[in-house]
């Protein structure tokens, strides 16, 4: 090009994403309003966070991993596949709700039910991992 050179191409870093919002507290403390486990009624604050690709979030540095999944007291990652690479992301007492084996076949809400991929199993599972069950 005319003046010389073409400038270097520069990528600048994209953004940090903002941190993810907090669900307040329910009234009466973390755990207040005794709403049974699927019954949607509240009781418990919780944060959803979608994984696309555990292999990209594992990949992140430690601080934003932490600014992503946050520091509840109880974890749990449902996945339609088997648990590998999960335990990095819930720890050592997580709770993981997915398949436990490879070769099954039959239609997807099949398969997640006799596997207990449900909503009812997540919040059951984190309801008992918090009264120490």
């Amino acid at each position: 090009p005319p003046g010389g050179p073409p400038a270097p191409f520069a990528r600048a870093a994209p953004p940090a994403p903002p941190p993810p919002a907090r669900a307040p507290p329910p009234p009466g403390g973390a755990r207040g309003g005794g709403a049974p486990p699927g019954g949607g009624g509240g009781g418990v604050a919780a944060r959803v966070v979608s994984v696309p690709s555990l292999d990209l979030l594992l990949q992140q540095p430690d601080h934003l991993r932490h600014a992503i999944i946050g520091d509840a007291p109880v974890k749990v990652a449902i996945e339609a596949a088997v648990r590998f690479g999960w335990d990095a992301v819930i720890g050592p007492d997580g709770v993981f709700i997915g398949m436990t084996r490879f070769g099954a076949s039959a239609p997807a809400k099949e398969l997640y039910k006799y596997f207990g991929i449900t909503a009812e199993a997540a919040a059951e599972a984190a309801a008992a991992r918090l009264d120490g069950k």
